[in-house]
């Protein structure tokens, strides 16, 4: 009998040991393949620009420009040529682009607008694209121009960026010097380094902003103007005056063939108007040389990512915040409804993704659709708040039509649906409230179609879609607004000053 428990207990023993190899091996077959996987993760090149358009491209069909580099992203990659921001201004626009929330989520409609940290404190926790790749195992980069809501106040941009958005901030330039240290970034990146997410975000065309600034006509540095963009903006207009005239004349693209304001037009889109012609045309001679000056920053970073050794695992994204208006309805820059404000690029390339693809059927938003793009290429489950919808499935060939009927965007004075051809709006405040355009009939949208018998039905249907969603959202039209909120502000303190 001992020689039989013996026995039993030295297969015993070779049992355990066996078992033992066979965990041992079967964990390192596991972590090998997890070791697989996250190697094969893509990398991740967002590149953003400022107050760009969607007919600021050259291969969108505008003569009067070059953007080689952007051009060269389309070629390769897949072009959505209906996308739209969540909301023409910049800080609100941003916030969404990082999170997949809607700025009125945190009281931001607008760029002075005072923040609602507590609400915010939860979306960055969730929904903060750097921290959602970071937990991931992605290195996430972030250099540029950041114009974003914080809850986190400490610090200058490096903790800020760290803290809110779970972003490392490298460089503090948003022009030639963010697009070499990019660069730079790309050159050193090697195979088996982890994961990368680089967000390059360029600052231009927006120095657009400062050619209405008299004072820059008349060589003055206004006091609430950046050392960068004086430099910029003067450089700029220096070269205009030095260039013979008929050669200045030669490069000033077509005046916009939808300058008059539309039939019954918003009572908020119906002030600060500008109808200079001399001078809008040099608004618009101004703004293509900037978006060719962007242009020529990001050819920088692509060149550097061909080099490089992730090159073949990288994604390319390209979008930017909002457009400009360029004088069409006697407007300029940002914040109003119309294409020129509210439509913007949104270009993906990279492994697997359809090339030389311009759709111009699906309805997309850059500041909604973003992350849970990005998240669905990384293998990376995607905040459950989020409203956006995954482009991948559209963007690899999987599907054509992406499950979206409606698209809801918001500005600084009021709110809009769209459902692919038809845009209605409402407005805070009184008078005309209401805006509805047919971009397939009317694609310069000259006519507002609101008191239309003929669009009746859908002006209520759509109607009924954004009232829906505001009740739902706690959202109601604010009858006191007169003007944008930055004006009111001005009008106030001058009667303020006025009656003392």
């Amino acid at each position: 009998m001992p020689f039989f428990k013996e026995k039993i207990n030295i297969l015993n023993d070779t049992n355990n040991i066996m078992t033992n190899k066979i965990s041992l091996s079967m964990l390192l077959a596991s972590n090998v393949a997890l070791l697989s996987a996250q190697e094969n993760k893509p990398n991740i090149v967002f590149i953003m620009t400022d107050q760009q358009s969607f007919k600021m491209l050259s291969c969108a069909g505008n003569s009067d420009l070059k953007t080689p580099a952007i051009d060269e992203i389309s070629k390769s990659g897949y072009r959505f040529n209906k996308a739209y921001c969540v909301n023409p201004v910049s800080f609100p626009s941003r916030f969404a682009l990082l999170t997949g929330h809607y700025g009125s989520e945190i009281n931001v409609r607008y760029n002075e607008a005072e923040t609602d940290r507590e609400k915010l404190k939860p979306i960055l926790n969730e929904s903060a694209m750097g921290t959602v790749f970071r937990s991931a195992g992605y290195e996430t980069l972030y250099g540029g121009k950041t114009h974003l809501p914080i809850a986190l106040l400490k610090g200058d941009n490096v903790e800020r960026m760290n803290t809110n958005y779970g972003f490392t901030y490298f460089c503090n330039d948003d022009g030639i010097i963010l697009a070499q240290e990019s660069a730079e970034i790309l050159r050193n990146r090697k195979k088996d380094d982890k994961p990368m997410l680089l967000f390059v975000s360029l600052m231009n065309p927006h120095d657009i902003n400062c050619f209405w600034n008299e004072k820059i006509l008349s060589g003055t540095k206004p006091v609430n103007m950046s050392q960068r963009e004086w430099e910029c903006s003067t450089a700029l207009s220096a070269k205009q005056k030095e260039m013979p005239d008929t050669d200045y004349k030669k490069q000033i693209p077509p005046f916009p063939l939808n300058f008059d304001p539309v039939n019954d037009e918003p009572t908020l889109d119906a002030y600060q108007k500008f109808t200079d012609k001399e001078r809008l045309n040099y608004y618009s001679w101004a703004y293509h040389r900037l978006t060719e000056t962007v242009d020529e920053q990001i050819s920088v970073v692509l060149e550097a990512l061909k080099k490089s050794s992730i090159a073949e695992n990288t994604i390319i994204v390209f979008t930017s915040d909002h457009g400009d208006m360029n004088g069409s309805h006697q407007l300029i820059m940002k914040n109003r409804f119309y294409e020129e404000s509210a439509r913007i690029p949104f270009i993906f390339a990279g492994p697997t993704i359809k090339k030389g693809v311009v759709d111009n059927e699906t309805l997309a938003c850059n500041g909604m659709d973003l992350l849970p793009t990005l998240c669905d290429f990384a293998g990376i489950k995607a905040p459950q708040s989020l409203t956006g919808v995954s482009l991948k499935p559209i963007l690899t060939g999987k599907t054509k039509k992406i499950n979206r009927d409606y698209l809801f965007i918001e500005n600084t004075v009021g709110y809009m649906v769209l459902d692919g051809r038809y845009k209605y709006a409402m407005y805070d405040g009184i008078g005309n409230t209401e805006l509805l355009t047919d971009t397939k009939q009317d694609p310069l949208e000259k006519k507002n179609l609101v008191n239309s018998k003929s669009a009746k039905q859908v002006k209520e249907k759509l109607k009924t879609e954004l009232t829906t969603w505001m009740k739902n959202r706690n959202i109601v039209l604010d009858p006191t607004i007169t003007r944008f909120p930055k004006e009111m502000k001005k009008a106030k303190k001058k009667e303020k000053v006025n009656e003392e």
